[in-house]
């Protein structure tokens, strides 16, 4: 173990995932950055850079792995990366964007879209990036609309009854809105 000497129990909680049959498995190396970044609030800038190798390992072998790179913008942001960061999170909206003009999102793809929107336009005002954060917030109302239309749970799951269909639509549809008015939020403080 390279960082045995840090304090704490986050080492043995990481080398759960670490199976060396494990090494080449990007959701083992999604899992074990995952352990380590919960961590991080304690330590310091190497425990974020660790996390952050094992989310690009992670890609690496699942280039569309959207989760892997979520976690990564989240681990650049707290090392000060923010442009780094803002375009991880452009990536994540990329891989989910085709899903997005099917109608065919997850609930927790929805709200990976929603938070990497979020966090967008949040970074596009702190740190003056001249990205088109109307065009960000449009493509979060998108995102909201299309929950009316989304087909994923029905073809998931085609034998669940339309009402509990609708609820899980409906959940998922208010948090969208929470999304959108933090957006505005940020905008209008902004503006």
């Amino acid at each position: 173990m390279i960082f045995g000497n840090i304090k704490g129990d986050w080492t043995s909680q990481a080398n759960l995932c670490a199976d060396s049959t494990l090494l080449r498995n990007p959701d083992a190396l999604y899992q074990r950055g995952l352990v380590i970044e919960g961590y991080l609030k304690d330590y310091t800038l190497t425990i974020l850079e660790l996390a952050s190798n094992y989310m690009r390992w992670a890609i690496h072998y699942k280039k569309d792995f959207y989760q892997a790179w979520y976690e990564l913008g989240i681990c650049q942001e707290l090392s000060y990366q923010h442009e780094d960061a803002y375009h991880t999170y452009e990536k994540v909206m990329l891989i989910l964007n085709d899903k997005l003009q099917r109608h065919l999102l997850s609930p927790i793809e929805q709200d990976y879209l929603y938070c990497s929107i979020e966090n967008i336009i949040r970074l596009s005002y702190s740190i003056n990036i001249n990205g088109d954060i109307f065009g960000y917030q449009n493509l979060l109302f998108q995102v909201i609309e299309s929950e009316r239309n989304n087909k994923y749970l029905e073809i998931v799951f085609p034998n669940t009854e339309k009402e509990m269909i609708d609820s899980i639509k409906k959940l998922n549809e208010d948090k969208g809105q929470k999304a959108k008015r933090r957006v505005n939020k940020i905008i209008n403080l902004e503006s």
